[in-house]
């Protein structure tokens, strides 16, 4: 299975959230899927990118914090997921909550 280390900034003064992922799986192309809830628990947005790694650190993920229907989100709390999946087929999954002010 593979294992991942991530990250998340709120940069206040554009408005967005890099989500930055570290993984154990250079060389291979990642496919990467966040999910981010509302505190009840509903999907509010989907991020699926492929990524082709080289390394160990894949490319910022940029949140610019609106939902899947355009409107940008309050403030409060976040809930989200972090699946990779690699070309292999070995899944990764984590989770935690990020505060939007």
């Amino acid at each position: 299975m593979c294992s991942v280390n991530f990250l998340i900034i709120l940069i206040h003064s554009s408005d967005k959230t890099n989500i930055s992922l570290e993984h154990n799986r250079p060389d291979n192309e990642l496919s990467v899927t966040i999910n981010i809830f509302n505190i009840d628990g509903r999907i509010i947005k989907i991020i699926k990118t492929k990524v082709e790694s080289t390394g160990y650190n894949l490319p910022p993920v940029v949140w610019d914090g609106n939902n899947d229907g355009g409107r940008k989100v309050a403030g409060g709390i976040y809930p989200y997921t972090i699946t990779i999946i690699t070309g292999n087929g070995e899944t990764a999954r984590a989770s935690g909550r990020m505060i939007i002010l």
